[in-house]
Formats: structure tokens, C-alpha cells, sequence
């Protein structure tokens, strides 16, 4: 059996919940962890941005 172990990032909780949700329904996993309140720091159109994320993961 394979084992992976998938990082994603929603914009906030409530976007990580259907995210987390729709996973285990779907059985692409059985179970799926939440961790609100991430904060990103990335450059985009060169400017650094900071943003707070929830992190799923699978």
C-alpha cells in the first residue's frame, strides 16, 4: 500500500472545512486535519504579501 500525505491551503476555515469534507466523503481519505490561523509571506507581482490561510491536511 501506497501512504501519501497531501498539504493544502484554503483562504480560511470555512473554505478548509468543505475542502476537508468533500475529501472524506469522496474517500480520498479517511481523515483529514485542520490547522487555522497559518500565516503565508510570498511575492506576488513584486510585492511581498502576508496572508492568513487555513492548512488541510491529508
Amino acid at each position: 500500500m501506497e501512504v501519501l500525505m497531501v498539504y493544502i491551503t484554503a483562504s480560511d476555515l470555512s473554505e478548509a472545512r468543505k475542502i476537508g469534507e468533500a475529501v472524506v466523503e469522496e474517500r480520498l481519505a479517511a481523515c483529514v486535519n485542520i490547522v487555522d490561523g497559518a500565516q503565508s509571506i510570498y511575492r506576488w507581482h513584486g510585492k511581498i504579501q502576508h496572508e492568513k490561510e487555513a492548512i488541510i491536511i491529508a
